[in-house]
């Protein structure tokens, strides 16, 4: 009698054990059943665009660093964004820069060079500058262009 319960407690458990993973949609690579919740997964949430006025100007002249083995050394962008600001309406509560590297399309940013202008982009971390260079401030990833003034004010 005693071994006869042993048996059925013992397989009691291997039964419930096995019927608890086999319905764990996780475990089957299901979609979780309607009202079970599935454990939050973060991804990091995109650069918000932003509209930021400022005159266009040429970047300063990078000095010809080099890395340790010999290769030059990234330079900064060709232009930048100087007394940036906020634009007029523009929404969002993140702070400007008073300058940014500007990262886009050459043809549609030296074209407003000396320009008052409004750019629509994403904030970047702030960029690499080569020795000697200074800082360019943050990289602007350039979306539009739109000109506000043919001269800087």
């Amino acid at each position: 009698m005693r071994i006869l319960v042993s048996a059925f407690f013992v397989a009691s458990s291997i039964a419930v054990g096995a019927a608890g993973q086999a319905g764990s949609p996780a475990s089957q690579g299901q979609a979780p059943a309607a009202g079970e919740q599935q454990p939050a997964v973060r991804t990091p949430a995109a650069p918000a665009k932003m509209v930021i006025s400022g005159c266009i100007q040429n970047a300063p002249a990078a000095t010809a660093a080099t890395t340790g083995g010999g290769a030059p050394a990234a330079l900064s962008a060709k232009f930048v964004l100087a007394n940036a600001k906020a634009a007029a309406g523009a929404a969002g509560a993140a702070p400007v820069a008073a300058r940014y590297q500007l990262d886009g399309e050459e043809k549609a940013v030296s074209t407003h060079l000396n320009h008052q202008v409004e750019i629509t982009g994403t904030v970047q971390a702030a960029a690499l500058t080569t020795p000697g260079a200074g800082t360019g401030g943050p990289m602007l990833k350039v979306e539009s262009v739109k000109m506000v003034a043919d001269k800087c004010s």
